[in-house]
Order: structure tokens, then C-alpha cells, then sequence
């Protein structure tokens, strides 16, 4: 086994395929890369374990999944002949990154196969990030290259990735920050002195508990109050009468991949949209379940989403949470089984945009069919 010392002597860092540059406002999660760190040193120390070091972070759209692979490639590149990255949100993508990164390897590669084989193959350490593994219905694997002296990190919004964590690996599920992170983020992205961040500490945590503590609608919100259209003590008011306006706000310096909340969110709705599935539509109608519907009138069933079927003989749950697991595996939900019940809830700020995308008419009928279900749960047990 080589020592620390050792092991830096032999380790000649050549290759870097990391094309981004790290969010300066980046704020926190101290802990969760002291420990995926030291994760990537022990992997690095013993590459003779049976399995490859695999590492899968998750969590919803804006809690900077990415943006932790950054800090963390930078902080290990040194333990590394070569630190690549991969954004897999789409097979195009992926192909050119890998055929990239043979091509600076002098691997001759004709597909993605080829490139992936190839740098499994390579005798050295190297660090693979695969980015964005959100598509539910794509088997990711095909994506990891063999290898014992390499260490794969993927980043998802579908907790099932977590699959992937090998078994002396950590699996990271990311939520908003601790509450002086959130303000410190806020305050950062204000662009206020440091010397005056104590006169605003009970603001900051009233924003950071409105808000979550979410790091990207933190960021908004301090790029909106940096241009000086609100205070951060008027920040909340304001929220409750344009969130819309606020949570779709992009700062011009320093944006995420999707700019701002609403698109990061509007980015798993494109999936949905565009899926021929059964279980993608019924997502997108946010539904619940419910019993008894011939005891309804006819105008309570003509205003009940689609996939609860008045005609049928029996409340069938198959399609509600085939559509709720999607909705998970999206990081628009989140759902657990307890006591043999489902059991599921939204993020807030899901929620608001959820309600914000719609036009008014179709708010209106979302409404009507929310009325409608509470009627019925009213008169009946609800699966």
C-alpha cells in the first residue's frame, strides 16, 4: 500500500477535461466534501479492492450536485494522471465528451464504446464525472468504464441512481443548505460588505426559511436584491405577490447551468412532455387517488383527471404511482412507503412553480380537480 507521501511522488497529474470554472459564491457543504474526499483518497491508496470507487450524488434541480463535483475534482486533481468529465444529459453529449477525451489520450476511438473501453484500459488513476444522469428511462451504467484504478462520480436527480455506489463508496442526497450557510450564501450573492452582515442576520434567515434554503433560489434572490429592486427585510413581502417574477430572476454573473429555479424544474417537465408513456402524462396532471367514484355526480367525474377512471369497476392505483415514481425520479417529489401506504410530498418551491407554469384557465381546472378529490375524500377512504 502507498503512503501519502508515496503515493503523491507517483501520481503525475497530465490530463483535464473539465471545461467549467467554479461558482465563486459557492457556500458550504464542508462536510460532504471532507468525506467524499477521503472516500477518493482510500480508493486511490488501495486500487486493488475488488470493486471500482463509484460515488452518486443526488438531489433536486439548483442544490449544486455539479458544482460539489467541481469543488472536488479541483481539490483531488493532484491524486490523478487525468480528471475527465462527461455530461451525459444526452447520448450526443456523452459520445463527443468521450470521443474527446480519446483523442486526448491518443485512443483510437470510432464510438463511444471505443472511447469508454479505452480509457478502461489506461494503466494510471483517473477521475470520470458523469453529469446530469437525469433521463429515468436511461440505463447509466453503459456509461462507467471497467477499471479498479479508476473513480467514477454521477450526478442525478433520480434517487434510484443510487444503484450505481459501489459498496465502499458514499452516496451523497442533497437538501437545502444549514441555515448559516444559507445566509451567508444570501448575503454573498447581495454583494453587501461582509463588515455589515451582522445588522441583517434576522432577514437573511427569514429569506433562508422562505425560500428552503435552497442555493439557487438564494442566489436569485441575492442577485435581485443586489440591483437594488427590494431590500432583503422586504424580500418576503414581495415573494408573496410576484414569486414568479423573483423565482424566474437570472443574475448575469456567475449563472448555474439552468439559470434559475423555474428552469431547472421546467427542465424535468421537458422530459415528461415529450414521453410517449402513460405514467409521464399522468405526472404532469399531479394527481391524486382516491375510491367510490360511482357514488360522484356526473359533473364531479367530468372535472376528475384522466388517469382516474370513473367507468372502471375497481380503483386501480397502478397508473397514480407509476406517475408519482416518476415524479420522484425527477426530484419533483418526494414519496417513501411506510405501513404499507404511500406517502408523498413537494418541495416548496416545486409547488410554486408547479402552479406558476399553468396559464389561468388551466389553473382554474386544476383547481376544480383538486375540489373535486377533496369532495371525495371527504365522503370516502382514500387509497
Amino acid at each position: 500500500m502507498l503512503t501519502a507521501p508515496e503515493l503523491k511522488s507517483k501520481t503525475c497529474h497530465v490530463h483535464w477535461t473539465v471545461y467549467r470554472s467554479r461558482n465563486p459564491l459557492f457556500t458550504g457543504r464542508d462536510e460532504i466534501l471532507l468525506e467524499l474526499e477521503a472516500t477518493i483518497r482510500d480508493a486511490v491508496k488501495e486500487p486493488s479492492y475488488p470493486d471500482q470507487c463509484s460515488i452518486v450524488i443526488s438531489g433536486m434541480g439548483g442544490q449544486g450536485k455539479s458544482e460539489i463535483c467541481l469543488q472536488l475534482a479541483y481539490r483531488v486533481r493532484h491524486m490523478f494522471w487525468g480528471v475527465f468529465w462527461v455530461d451525459v444529459s444526452a447520448t450526443s453529449l456523452a459520445k463527443n465528451d468521450f470521443l474527446n477525451i480519446a483523442k486526448k489520450l491518443n485512443i483510437h476511438a470510432e464510438s463511444m464504446e471505443d472511447a469508454r473501453q479505452g480509457l478502461a484500459n489506461v494503466k494510471e488513476s483517473w477521475l470520470l464525472v458523469l453529469d446530469n444522469a437525469d433521463d429515468p428511462d436511461v440505463d447509466y451504467q453503459c456509461y462507467f468504464p471497467a477499471g479498479l484504478l479508476g473513480v467514477v462520480i454521477l450526478t442525478s436527480r433520480n434517487a434510484e441512481c443510487h444503484r450505481y455506489a459501489s459498496t465502499r463508496a458514499v452516496t451523497v442526497e442533497l437538501e437545502g443548505l444549514p441555515e448559516s450557510d444559507a445566509r451567508e450564501l444570501l448575503l454573498q450573492a447581495t454583494n453587501i460588505p461582509r463588515e455589515q452582515w451582522r445588522t441583517f442576520q434576522d432577514d437573511t434567515k427569514r429569506v433562508a426559511i422562505l425560500l428552503q434554503s435552497h442555493p439557487l433560489a438564494l442566489i436569485q434572490a441575492g442577485a435581485y436584491i443586489s440591483r437594488a429592486h427590494c431590500s432583503i427585510a422586504e424580500y418576503p413581502r414581495l415573494f408573496d405577490r410576484q414569486r414568479k417574477r423573483l423565482l424566474a430572476f437570472r443574475p448575469i454573473q456567475a449563472q448555474s447551468r439552468y439559470q434559475d429555479v423555474y428552469a431547472t424544474f421546467e427542465a424535468s417537465a421537458g422530459f415528461l412532455q415529450v414521453s410517449e408513456e402513460e405514467a409521464a402524462k399522468d405526472a404532469l396532471h399531479n394527481s391524486s387517488d382516491y375510491d367510490g367514484l360511482l357514488r360522484l355526480t356526473p359533473w364531479h367525474v367530468s372535472h376528475l383527471p384522466p388517469l382516474l377512471q370513473a367507468d372502471a369497476d375497481a380503483w386501480d392505483p397502478f397508473r397514480l404511482v407509476e406517475a408519482v415514481w416518476l415524479l420522484k425520479a425527477f426530484s419533483l417529489v418526494s414519496a417513501d412507503t411506510h405501513d404499507d401506504s404511500l406517502s408523498v410530498s413537494m418541495h416548496p418551491l416545486t409547488n410554486a412553480w408547479a402552479l406558476d407554469r399553468l396559464v389561468t384557465a388551466a389553473q382554474h381546472n386544476a383547481w376544480l380537480a383538486s375540489g373535486c378529490l377533496v369532495a371525495v375524500s371527504y365522503r370516502d377512504a382514500i387509497f
